[in-house]
């Protein structure tokens, strides 16, 4: 469990700076009604992937327990892919008719749906039976997107559609890649009964992941409201630094395979020791690389650092909040009895943890509605996406409190208090020395060639500091560190 997680954290640390030179290849070189159409494509085809979720929900459940279901759910995911296109062009319609959104743009980007559908249900069912592949698969995508955004971004001058041709390539190889992974689980034979019995339970996992689709619903929001693109480029560049924090809960990748073969209550504890040693670092950089970050990404957008410190701390608490719900998820055992009766499943974590998430994301977007309808005529749009963050944290945290209640009534596990404050104080301190020396190394040239080497030498600087200290006071870590060394070091050998 903590190799694969934590080979997925390592990759996904590193694709910070994959994903952060393919934001600065987009961000600097589209104008910001290009990337707010950008930002506006792929929230389309994050609802579009959430028809293909009732066969992956169930997937990842059987396979992790031995079940066979591998082929039988890579062919009808790859049926649905292209059964969706309608509903995605119908969704283009709607939303370029309500803002200034590139309706042709957003068109082309129908490329990218099919390959985004199979390459999530690809990452489940790797998922299920060698979680740390899923990292390789990760790291191939954010390899190859890098030099595909520089040909078609770049150098071709190909704007908004090279940036999609960019990540349609990437994507291609990627999923070649998975079904490379993937192949010893896909030469069973198609079992109609498999689809059978997902489509009778279809109510249930799309209940499950259906606030997954209205998660995102705020920027549709914001979008029909205001009718800009604008606050949309500035939220969305804020998020790509503040939603940094989130590559923390990728440790809690093997936590849930884990837990549903069998896996015992510790692990749950030591999962979330290992999230908080991720996490609290990962919103400090965040925070006090803010300004300089957007700046990086473009000079236009760094007026919106206050967005990146809410964003950073809403992000924090959702990955607590994620280890507490896979954890919740993972112990329930309702499906494994003979012939349960949809009484057991409205009974179950199954059924309540995706309807806490409704209750809290209804508080959310009614709020939000409120605030934005309010906000609109009165204040820039600065301002209002600065609420649209606060919001987004104070309404995330009391969340966090509630599921964490619920999981020790349960469990009885403890929350690792004593790592946090460790990790805590070592983030303090890294803090505390980036506000001493930034001025002095941080120099903002408008040359991204000039500027960046600075902001790295601070960057590793601040990282050195968050090592050194933590290695010092916390044993966990000398142990962790102690255990990578050795598994690199037997690889090599």
């Amino acid at each position: 469990m903590t190799y694969s997680g934590l080979l997925y954290v390592l990759v996904g640390l590193s694709s910070i700076i994959t994903g952060l030179a393919f934001s600065l290849i987009v961000a600097r070189t589209l104008t910001a009604e290009e990337f707010g159409t950008w930002s506006l494509i792929n929230i389309i085809i994050g609802y579009m992937i959430v028809s293909g979720s009732f066969i992956n929900y169930w997937t990842i459940r059987e396979m992790s327990r031995g079940n066979d279901s591998g082929s039988t759910s890579f062919i009808s995911n790859l049926s649905l892919s292209l059964g969706i296109i309608p509903i995605y062009i119908a969704t283009v319609i709607l939303f370029s008719e309500n803002s200034n959104a590139i309706p042709e743009s957003m068109i082309f980007g129908l490329i990218l749906v099919p390959l985004y559908l199979i390459s999530t249900n690809l990452s489940g069912i790797n998922t299920s039976f060698q979680p740390q592949v899923v990292s390789k698969s990760l790291a191939i995508f954010e390899i190859s997107r890098i030099p595909a955004a520089l040909i078609f971004v770049y150098f071709l001058g190909l704007g908004l559609d090279g940036a999609i041709i960019a990540m349609f390539l990437a994507y291609l190889i990627k999923v070649i890649y998975q079904l490379f992974l993937a192949r010893s689980k896909l030469k069973s034979k198609f079992q109609i009964n498999y689809l059978k019995n997902w489509i009778k339970l279809s109510w249930l996992s799309l209940y499950a992941v259906g606030p997954n689709l209205f998660r995102t619903f705020d920027i549709a929001l914001f979008t029909l409201i205001s009718s800009s693109i604008i606050g949309i480029a500035f939220y969305v560049a804020a998020g790509t630094v503040g939603k940094l924090v989130s590559h923390a809960e990728k440790i809690t990748l093997g936590l849930h395979p884990k837990l549903l073969s069998g896996g015992n209550y510790s692990h749950i504890s030591e999962n979330l020791s290992l999230v908080l040693l991720f996490a609290i670092p990962l919103t400090g950089f965040s925070i006090i690389f803010s300004k300089s970050a957007l700046y990086a990404l473009n000079p236009i957008y760094q007026d919106a650092w206050p967005v990146v410190v809410f964003l950073a701390l809403q992000t924090f608490f959702l990955a607590i909040v994620n280890s507490f719900q896979n954890s919740l998820v993972g112990i329930e055992k309702v499906d494994e009895q003979d012939k349960p009766t949809f009484r057991n499943f409205i009974g179950s974590n199954l059924f309540w943890i995706p309807t806490y998430r409704y209750i809290k994301l209804g508080i959310y977007l009614i709020t939000l509605t409120i605030v934005f309808l309010y906000t609109r005529e009165n204040y820039s749009e600065l301002t209002i996406i600065t609420y649209w963050a606060l919001i987004g944290f104070l309404i995330e945290t009391p969340y966090a409190i509630f599921l964490w209640i619920k999981l020790k009534k349960i469990t009885n596990i403890n929350f690792p208090f004593i790592s946090g404050v460790k990790y805590l104080t070592s983030t303090g301190l890294f803090m505390i020395v980036f506000w001493l020396t930034s001025e002095k190394i941080i120099i903002y040239h408008t040359s991204i060639f000039d500027f960046l080497p600075t902001l790295i030498l601070q960057f590793l600087i601040c990282l050195s500091v968050y090592i050194g200290i933590t290695y010092l006071i916390d044993k966990k870590f000398r142990f962790l560190l102690k255990s990578i060394f050795n598994e690199f070091f037997k690889k090599i050998n």
